[in-house]
């Protein structure tokens, strides 16, 4: 997952950032107009970085979704991160659906984006480890969105 989410995050930060080159190479008149407070020492590169995060956070969840759900569906189960370490995505019902991929893609995210919203550190660490361990408990070792989504992940067959 984390080899995943840095393709992810790289791939998409890559996007935006020649989307702000562009910007101004382009517009020239967009670099003007983000000039600096007199006094501050951010330039207009700062400036446009810095209003494009919000798009980044707001297109992760998104870019995961079409990346996971796209590669799963196509790749036979795997992901980037997945291939290099030899594994896959497998229904136990059979053949893996779009639905479910898509549907424990949506539950990954969301669980990824509870944890990280948890403020109090001690009930952090409770939560994550909980949610780490499950995986531990349960016969086939999946995880609880791949419990929900009726998947597991298997090592890959050569």
């Amino acid at each position: 997952m984390a080899i995943d989410l840095i393709v992810i995050a790289a791939t998409l930060s890559g996007i935006l950032a020649l989307t702000a080159y562009l910007t101004v190479v382009f517009n020239p008149i967009a670099a003007t107009g983000l000039a600096p407070v007199p006094g501050s020492t951010m330039g207009w590169f700062e400036g446009i970085a810095l209003s494009l995060a919000p798009f980044f956070l707001a297109l992760l969840p998104l870019a995961w979704l079409v990346y996971e759900v796209g590669l799963t569906r196509t790749w036979n189960g795997a992901t980037i991160g997945k291939v290099l370490f030899r594994l896959r995505t497998s229904s136990l019902s059979g053949q893996l659906t779009i639905w479910q991929c898509l549907f424990r893609t949506t539950l990954k995210i969301l669980s990824v984006v509870l944890l990280l919203s948890i403020g109090q550190p001690l009930i952090l660490v409770v939560a994550l480890l909980a949610f780490l361990a499950l995986p531990i408990f349960t016969v086939k070792a999946q995880a609880l969105f791949d419990f929900v989504a009726s998947t597991a992940v298997i090592p890959r067959t050569t």
